[in-house]
């Protein structure tokens, strides 16, 4: 997987949100590619090997979908071989990182080819033959914990031991309402586990994703609308389209940035302001060579000056006796004093 100068990795999840438009599929890298993303992903069906043929349509797709059943919908989704390979090489034309969501066991061995890491939706973290199946090509694995416990987590990362698996903190919920997105649970997930420990965002905006890279998390994934035209979609409502994922693309890179480094000194940005800021120590009054300094002889003021005495030094001052007659306001300098 590339890396964009240590930014976080954002990943632009079409999913089904081609509604089985190949050219639309294809439009998805080249605009995910200019928004910013650093992988386009996509969800692989045989509507045969997923879903029972009479099984309603999800409630969150029926707003946006003529189907009735999640049959239909799947079967009108699916990709064949030769698209799946396509979208491949495009990928890798405009130099993003290509990655699929397998939904049936016979696909692995194929995709093993193209792409960079494979994906195991949350649905199937406990589907052990897809596991399994993943697990014998050694490739890196994302893997979602929506409707998932720690025991599943684990049991999953024992299928996966042959491959490098980042966890990615998920709520199944489409979408999901912003005060369910438990984002407390990365910080578990970070405790818990050794692996990289990422987000696949399913609120509606960019809050979560902001607070998520405050927590540490450098990967995250958003799903991703082919085009700013496209609306009847299932996963519409929480789906960017390409100006919104280029906007948020800069707010993950403005939030990571934001985070800096622990302080040992004065961060750049702070240099101009140290002088008008900070204070140092003048003299209150005239005073003659030999006086001794009491507290109402001194005052301490902005600017702040480099040869002054340090302001850390405030209560050796009292009781000095000065080598030189001093006028108000002047800068007390340690040469000043006996």
């Amino acid at each position: 997987m590339k890396k964009n100068n240590n930014l976080p990795y954002l990943i632009a999840e079409v999913g089904g949100n081609h509604a089985g438009n190949f050219q639309l599929a294809k439009e998805s890298i080249i605009n995910a590619k200019k928004s910013g993303a650093d992988c386009i992903k996509y969800q692989w069906y045989s509507a045969k090997s997923i879903v029972h043929p009479k099984m309603k349509v999800m409630k969150h797709v029926r707003k946006k979908s003529k189907e009735k059943t999640q049959f239909e919908r799947f079967k009108n989704l699916e990709l064949s071989h030769d698209q799946i390979k396509e979208l491949y090489f495009l990928s890798k034309k405009h130099k993003i990182d290509f990655c699929v969501t397998p939904f049936d066991v016979s696909y692995v061995k194929f995709l093993s080819k193209y792409v960079n890491f494979f994906k195991i939706a949350s649905g199937d973290l406990d589907f052990i033959p897809l596991l399994k199946e993943i697990n014998k090509y050694r490739k890196p694995v994302f893997i979602s914990t929506g409707l998932s416990n720690h025991k599943k987590i684990q049991n999953a990362l024992k299928l996966l031991k042959n491959c490098k698996v980042t966890i990615l903190h998920c709520i199944s919920s489409y979408p999901t309402p912003i005060e369910q997105a438990n984002l407390k649970n990365i910080l578990n997930l970070k405790i818990k586990y050794k692996n990289e420990i990422g987000l696949s965002d399913h609120t509606i905006g960019n809050i979560s994703a902001l607070v998520a890279i405050g927590m540490g998390v450098r990967t995250i994934e958003k799903h991703f609308l082919p085009n700013s035209k496209i609306k009847n979609v299932g996963d519409f409502a929480l789906s960017l389209n390409p100006e919104q994922f280029k906007k948020f693309r800069l707010e993950i890179n403005d939030a990571y940035l934001s985070l800096g480094n622990s302080r040992n000194d004065l961060y750049k940005s702070e240099i101009n302001f140290k002088k008008t800021l900070k204070r140092s120590i003048y003299y209150n009054k005239n005073l003659k060579k030999g006086d001794k300094i009491n507290q109402n002889d001194i005052i301490c003021l902005r600017p702040f000056e480099e040869n002054g005495i340090k302001i850390e030094l405030y209560n050796k001052i009292i009781n000095n006796k000065i080598k030189r007659n001093v006028r108000k306001f002047e800068l007390i300098k340690p040469s000043d004093l006996k």
